[in-house]
């Protein structure tokens, strides 16, 4: 059977780092081909080349065995090739059917057709049960639908090969399972696909065939039904990782008695209310005890931005209280984070983790400037900063090893790092933690879990914001799932199932 796509030997170089090195890919009709590999290793830069967003350097490009050129994505759209990125940028104010025709509506003489578009998207939902609203304007509609609504589009343009970047980041396992069964319905029609995922198990789950990449090389290609987990990742990292045993196994302060768990409670929010935002909140009140980390889930857009927002002292107009060790943290005041020793891994690093043209070292004392350690009466300490930075930048394996390298040049990925080297290593009393392992891969998820746990250990209370069940269920103590802006179910963690937290995460009572 010919390739419907073969990439020969594409080798790519940013400066002196090298994304991809001679790599070797194929990928069939009928077929689910996942990358798998860890943060900087090269599988966004071979797919942005195989849909025309960078150009390689050497090597060759084979769609259907004929050798192709992109100098843009519509060239590579040209040849019935499709994408979907992570952002899943759409057009909010929009209907789901103008966001779909959006650039390709049908017209004839000048007037647009929309009962023609209307009947060529309805078989295409029909064919391979897609679910979506027509008629609804995006604004409001779930990630799983939005991710149906882009797929849809795709598909309207005609396309037969589909990459998919991190589809599942944000998915219930509901969604997750949805999103899996329009793709097996996809490959059943002869549609190629490329799914690029950290996470594991849905990989060894849906896969034909696992590619695995590292350090810009393919390491290696497995078939899916021959897969094991542990292989796969020592192929990614290039060593056997330990067990981590779920924190949820350990003993949580929430079990000790009444009293002494009152006594340990040393973060609290309490009836938070706003009337702001996409989704306001409505009494959200959750209390973490020394020593614990609990968990809020739920799916993006049911308050989750406006309660980070609160806690992490950027908007002040909310009612409530937001208490450590029994004192209100003055609202609308983000540097009394720092002050009180509490660490906050922002879920936009970009707006509120980093400083784009700083470098690694700059970024990692973020916050930390005026510290004895790394200031002196006059200056910064350059030696001490450089050396600190060095240490982290080999402890949480950020790549490049260049403490002086802008962190604008990073991958998201490492960019994550940084962030999470700079609130991890200090002496934090109480750690906010927001989606603190999304794009970020294997390896580095193992370090970030085993640091919580030691912190929690330390007396450290934690409080996590995840979209993640797997990760929350591993992580936490207790979770809390957030919908609608409202608490709307607590429960220890090993003794709710993934099945039930899902259905809380999604409106169910």
């Amino acid at each position: 059977m010919t390739p419907s796509v073969e990439l020969r030997e594409i080798s790519k170089r940013f400066g002196n780092i090298i994304a991809n090195d001679r790599v070797n890919f194929t990928l069939f009709p009928g077929e689910i081909h996942s990358i798998i590999g860890g943060n900087g290793t090269g599988k966004s830069t071979l797919v942005k080349i195989l849909y025309g967003i960078l150009r390689q350097d050497s090597g060759t490009v084979f769609i259907y065995g004929k050798p192709r050129v992109f100098r843009h994505p519509k060239d590579a759209r040209a040849v019935n090739i499709g994408m979907v990125h992570q952002e899943m940028l759409l057009l909010e104010t929009q209907t789901v059917m103008e966001n779909i025709i959006l650039g390709v509506e049908p017209t004839r003489f000048g007037w647009l057709l929309p009962l023609v578009a209307r009947r060529k998207i309805q078989k295409i939902i029909d064919r391979h049960k897609l679910d979506i609203d027509l008629h609804k304007k995006v604004f409001g509609l779930t990630v799983g639908e939005r991710q149906r609504i882009l797929i849809t589009r795709l598909l309207y343009q005609e396309a037969q090969i589909l990459i998919l970047d991190e589809p599942t980041a944000a998915l219930t396992p509901q969604e997750t399972d949805t999103l899996f069964s329009v793709l097996t319905s996809l490959k059943r029609t002869g549609a190629s696909i490329i799914f690029i995922s950290h996470k594991l198990p849905e990989v060894l789950k849906f896969s034909d065939r696992i590619s695995i990449m590292r350090s810009g090389k393919m390491i290696a290609t497995i078939p899916g039904a021959e897969a094991k987990g542990y292989v796969i990742i020592e192929l990614m990292t290039g060593e056997r990782l330990p067990p981590l045993a779920p924190k949820a196994q350990q003993v949580p302060l929430s079990g000790m008695p009444k009293t002494k768990q009152e006594t340990d409670c040393v973060f609290i929010l309490q009836d938070i209310h706003c009337d702001w935002g996409s989704c306001p909140l409505k009494g959200v009140t959750v209390k973490v005890n020394a020593g614990e980390i609990v968990g809020i889930l739920g799916v993006e857009g049911n308050g989750q931005s406006e309660l980070e927002s609160i806690i992490s002292g950027r908007e002040g107009k909310y009612s409530g209280k937001i208490l450590f060790n029994g004192d209100p943290l003055p609202p609308g005041e983000p540097h009394t984070l720092k002050l009180n020793h509490i660490g906050y891994i922002p879920s936009h690093r970009e707006e509120n983790g980093i400083v784009s043209s700083f470098s690694i070292a700059e970024n990692i004392i973020l916050g930390r400037h005026n510290e004895p350690s790394v200031s002196g009466k006059v200056f910064l300490k350059q030696k001490e900063i450089t050396a600190h930075a060095s240490t982290l930048i080999d402890e949480y394996d950020i790549q490049p090893v260049d403490e002086s390298a802008e962190i604008h040049t990073l991958s998201g990925g490492n960019q994550q790092k940084v962030v999470l080297s700079r609130e991890l290593s200090q002496q934090t009393k109480v750690l906010i933690a927001c989606n603190p392992t999304r794009g970020v891969d294997i390896k580095t998820s193992y370090y970030i879990h085993k640091r919580l746990f030691e912190m929690a250990e330390k007396g450290c209370a934690i409080l996590v914001m995840l979209s993640d069940i797997e990760e929350a269920k591993l992580l936490c103590h207790r979770i809390a799932i957030l919908y609608d802006g409202r608490i709307t179910r607590v429960a220890a963690s090993n003794e709710a199932t993934e099945t039930e937290l899902g259905y809380y995460m999604i409106g169910g009572r």
